[in-house]
């Protein structure tokens, strides 16, 4: 697919090098692409420029010619003809995109594959590899406001003949409307897409060509590979749920979907709040390890993530999330096709994007992820759930009692105190909670049933949490303060991957579903990931757990060490040669409240001491983030302060 760009003048910048301007092209990834002319070309008022194969080090000290160009990054390098000064020229850019490297269009509300385009702008691509019948798949969006008189259309032309158009509805919030457009007969075999009116900045997100031998496959012929989606219910305490004790009608449709799944009883994650965790997820390595330990900093780009490798490996990977912490800002959109964030907490708009985004069936296998802050702070009830779950609030209720500011205060008023009026806040807080949890097992069922009327290819479905929620069992209220159980037991349930249904009693972490998405796609994992398949899980093995407090915090971590029955908690320097012996020892056999601590011995932890020591060094160069003052205050009303979780 070949994509053409006006340079704008606007975007040029002198260099240090005679004669050489430099240009921002307005599709990211250009310029990225591998190959000479045959894949870049530029022209100046008509005439073509040699493009000169350098490298970032060697435009500064080789002789460039007048008339030629090179590409680097996301900039293009022109040095004009001869007689003219580039400003005031001409120049159109093209480069040759396979449809696995296109740009990416980054907003408010996720992260895609595709471009931008003002008014006057086309893309064109050949049209005759598509052939009458085939489909093209995209979605549309305006990223500017325009006024009501100066509406954007969208255009595909096939030659010169209108053969789609698409008129926006504009509002404050960023819209997007999936289109799947059936190609007709094109003689000339060019095919353009172009945007018309405005002024105001069209997006074309997600688009993808199907010739029609690949349309999507009829019901009676099978896809090679599984459908797989995961879904993520954020800080749902693990027993909160029927295999680890909970009531099995606070969360009736969970339980009945862990009753047929593989459910990993014993599983911990490897970072006590959102953040980590899910980096830790997504990219097979610690906290530590990646760098991700505080809100100030991004996934690396070098970590490899499921989703680049299942994308890589002809998966359509999409995801829907309600943002924060679990958005693009935070580089969690890795290999995502398209990564869509909603409004925190509401459920019901990420179901129904969820529907959207299986709707835009293109014949490849799916991997979709799926998470939820509906089980957060501030925690809140339906009133239909008070009324269903009438043994945990009573049949009349006290306002105050379903008030989460008031007992949120009276609970952290008592932080330094012990005594009824805490703890009975406390108790309230967690009813709050349950009842939270009430409304999140709703919303899954009906992602369930989603799923079932959508028809997916021998789907696999996982659930998990990616850490839970304190209630002032250890003195400490919510998470990503210490890695007891309350916080660091999550559950996972894996529906499907050929797995029978029933408890599985080995140690597993949330780090370990990477390789089994791997598993199950038939994809190698990445060498670097720590985690293991849970599908072919013969052996216990140490599960690892951090709390990562940040800077200016002392530079040790928080961890927990799971063997067997035994849970190690303990801190360890992030610096020099000096490790602490873990400080309180649990049998979680008899103690599985963590009440009665014993005193290890050196030599059950010395054993541990190298691979400790592993997970705590860097395997990536840490990237820094500067929130705004916006992004401070959405954490803060979600109840963080502007250091992590704590």
């Amino acid at each position: 697919m070949r994509v053409h760009e006006r340079l704008r003048s606007e975007t040029a910048a002198k260099t240090a090098w005679a004669g050489i301007l430099k240009f921002t092209t307005v599709f990211p990834s250009m310029a990225r692409v591998q190959g000479g002319l045959e894949v870049h070309q530029l022209h100046c008022d008509g005439e073509p420029l040699q493009f000169v194969d350098v490298s970032g080090e060697e435009i500064g000290t080789i002789a460039v010619p007048a008339g030629s160009f090179t590409a680097l990054g996301i900039f293009l390098y022109v040095k004009p003809p001869a007689g003219k000064n580039g400003m005031d020229c001409h120049l159109e850019y093209s480069s040759l995109l396979p449809m696995v490297s296109r740009g990416r269009v980054t907003s408010s509300s996720g992260a895609w594959n595709g471009f931008c385009l003002v008014p006057g702008d086309r893309v064109r691509f050949d049209g005759t590899v598509l052939a009458a019948g085939g489909e093209l798949l995209l979605t549309t969006g305006v990223a500017a406001p325009m006024g009501p008189d100066q509406q954007l259309a969208f255009r595909l032309l096939a030659g010169d003949a209108p053969v789609w158009e698409h008129r926006p509805r504009v509002g404050p919030e960023l819209e997007t409307v999936f289109h799947r457009i059936r190609v007709p007969d094109c003689p000339s075999g060019e095919l353009c897409l172009t945007v018309e009116g405005g002024p105001g900045v069209g997006l074309i997100l997600d688009p993808m060509a199907i010739p029609e031998r690949s349309l999507p496959l009829p019901a009676h012929r099978e896809r090679p590979r599984p459908d797989i989606v995961l879904f993520l219910a954020d800080t749902l305490r693990a027993d909160a749920l029927e295999p680890w004790g909970g009531d099995w009608d606070i969360a009736p449709n969970i339980n009945a979907f862990l009753a047929e799944s593989a459910c990993f009883v014993r599983a911990w994650t490897p970072a006590s709040w959102t953040l980590p965790a899910h980096a830790s997820m997504f990219s097979g390595l610690y906290p530590y390890q990646h760098g991700v330990t505080y809100d100030r900093r991004s996934l690396p780009v070098e970590c490899v993530t499921v989703a680049e490798l299942l994308s890589a490996g002809g998966y359509r990977t999409a995801a829907v999330t309600e943002s924060s912490y679990v958005s693009a800002r935070y580089g969690l959109d890795q290999g995502f096709e398209a990564f869509e964030e909603g409004p925190i907490g509401r459920l019901d708009v990420t179901l129904e994007r969820v529907r959207r985004a299986l709707e835009r069936d293109d014949g490849r296998p799916l991997f979709l992820f799926v998470q939820t802050y509906r089980a957060h702070t501030p925690y809140r009830v339906s009133p239909q759930t008070v009324v269903r779950l009438k043994r945990v609030f009573g049949s009349d209720p006290a306002p105050q009692h379903l008030d989460f500011e008031n007992l949120n205060n009276r609970a952290v008023a008592g932080d330094d105190k012990e005594g009824d009026e805490r703890s009975a806040a406390c108790r309230l807080l967690e009813q709050l909670y349950l009842g939270g949890v009430a409304d999140l097992d709703r919303g899954f069922g009906e992602l369930i049933r989603i799923l079932d009327e959508i028809d997916l290819h021998k789907p696999t479905v996982i659930f998990a949490s990616d850490h839970g929620e304190a209630f002032a069992e250890h003195g400490l209220l919510r998470h990503g303060n210490s890695v007891f159980e309350e916080v660091s037991r999550i559950p996972i349930g894996i529906r499907g991957a050929g797995l029978d249904a029933g408890r599985r009693p080995l140690g597993a972490s949330l780090l370990d579903l990477s390789p089994t998405i791997c598993d199950i796609a038939g994809i190698a994992p990445d060498l670097r990931w720590e985690g293991s398949s849970l599908l072919s899980l013969v052996e216990d093995r140490p599960i690892y757990s951090f709390s990562c407090s940040p800077p200016p915090d002392p530079p040790w971590a928080n961890y927990a060490l799971m063997e067997g029955p035994w849970k190690l908690l303990g801190r360890m320097p992030l610096t020099g040669e000096t490790f602490d012996v873990p400080d309180r020892l649990y049998d979680l056999r008899r103690d599985p409240g963590e009440q009665m601590p014993s005193v290890p011995g050196p030599v059950r932890f010395r054993k541990h001491e190298t691979r400790m020591r592993a997970l705590l060094r860097p395997q990536v160069a840490v990237e820094e983030l500067h929130l705004t003052a916006a992004e401070k205050a959405a954490l803060r009303a979600l109840g963080y302060a502007d250091s992590p979780e704590k």
